[in-house]
């Protein structure tokens, strides 16, 4: 007789990948065969199987199972039902009998609940070399990249007609690899979103991508190049704008600042204001945003449009409804106190508020719904 064997669904997996890059758990490792769907539970056992899940403190819990009626087995776990042959990698291994989604099964999953911008920030995050702290504080570590756009693009042409995967090529085909934080992501993505999602439509930059520079500013630069946040190139390459995030921390100094204990770092104040004044004599225009620029729209849109035009695109704009569509979009993508909630967040993505079929049934699925929280 087959052993039972446990598969942790998209959002537990997500988030023990997370604690890996970081160095809290051990990293999942290649299994010596897929496990059989078939032969997969959801029941509290998948916790004993998983003893790093304690040190990952509160986090939900979901499974993946091959059979609809195991959806039922504990209602306190968030289930999938997946059936067929899935693309190999799928899973990594975690315990004798335990698994979690690999990272772009997991972008796949997630994208179950329909299109939003949180699958673009997990997908920038995965492809990206920073992650966030588990702790839902919106901090975050640097990392090692875990995943290329081009792995996850294959992947998930692998994958079919299953529900979720059209949203999912979908939302990768916005992703760019190479952020380095939080706030990069969230300004690619406000940047480069559709329109009718509150984006301006920009094209896509290169993030931290490399500017080389000339013989007389690498005297100064010590270097060859200049890695900036968002590189925007024409068609033949070539440099034709930057975009740069510029962080409170560093680059504001008032009396509310220092009494919050704020402190500059004047000598990156200094080379980043060489940087700019590089950039500028390599005839590449610049616009830059900072932290107060996120909290004021109007101020935002004046740079984002600005940076429109320098690229050559001609975004709408921010008028009736498309404005009330990108504040929406600006107010809650680069408030901080959302990642308190990001976990309810991961289990919406993942579609755990409806019930779905099974892909190859002939009614349309919709989403898989478990056993709820």
């Amino acid at each position: 007789m087959d052993e039972p064997v446990y598969i942790f669904g998209p959002v537990t997996s997500f988030l023990v990948w997370r604690a890996a890059m970081q160095g809290l758990v051990d990293e999942p490792y290649d299994p010596t065969c897929q496990p059989n769907l078939a032969h997969s539970h959801a029941t509290l056992r998948m916790i004993r199987e998983l003893p790093m899940l304690r040190s990952l403190g509160d986090v939900p819990i979901d499974a993946i199972v091959g059979q609809p009626s195991r959806t039922h087995e504990c209602k306190s776990i968030d289930t999938i039902v997946l059936k067929g042959q899935l693309p190999s990698g799928s899973f990594k291994q975690v315990g004798r009998h335990a698994y979690v989604c690999s990272p772009e099964l997991c972008f796949a999953l997630l994208a179950r609940g329909g299109f939003d911008r949180h699958l673009l920030e997990v997908g920038c995050e995965l492809c990206g070399t920073y992650c966030l702290a588990p702790n839902q504080s919106g901090e975050f570590f640097e990392v090692s990249q875990l995943l290329t756009l081009d792995k996850l693009q294959s992947f998930l042409e692998q994958l079919g007609r299953r529900h979720g995967i059209r949203v999912a090529r979908q939302a990768a085909s916005l992703l760019q690899e190479g952020s380095a934080s939080p706030r990069e992501t969230s300004l690619y993505i406000v940047l480069t979103i559709y329109p009718r999602y509150g984006g301006y439509g920009l094209p896509k930059p290169k993030l931290n991508g490399r500017l080389d520079v000339s013989p007389h500013s690498q005297l100064a630069l010590r270097k060859g190049y200049l890695k900036v946040d968002l590189l925007y190139t024409d068609s033949q390459g070539n440099a034709i704008a930057v975009g740069e995030y510029d962080s409170a921390s560093y680059h504001f100094y008032t009396k509310q600042a220092q009494a919050s204990g704020v402190f500059i770092d004047v000598c990156k104040v200094i080379a980043d204001d060489l940087r700019r004044e590089i950039i500028r004599d390599e005839d590449v225009d610049i616009v830059t945003f900072r932290k107060e620029d996120t909290e004021h729209f109007d101020d935002f849109d004046m740079k984002a449009m600005r940076l429109a035009r320098l690229v050559g695109a001609k975004p709408l704009a921010s008028e009736g409804s498309v404005r009330n569509e990108r504040i929406d979009l600006f107010t809650n993508i680069f408030d901080t106190k959302r990642w308190a909630d990001e976990h309810q967040l991961l289990r919406k993505m993942a579609g755990y508020e409806r019930v779905i079929e099974h892909p190859s049934a002939r009614k349309r699925p919709s989403a898989v719904g478990g056993c709820g929280a």
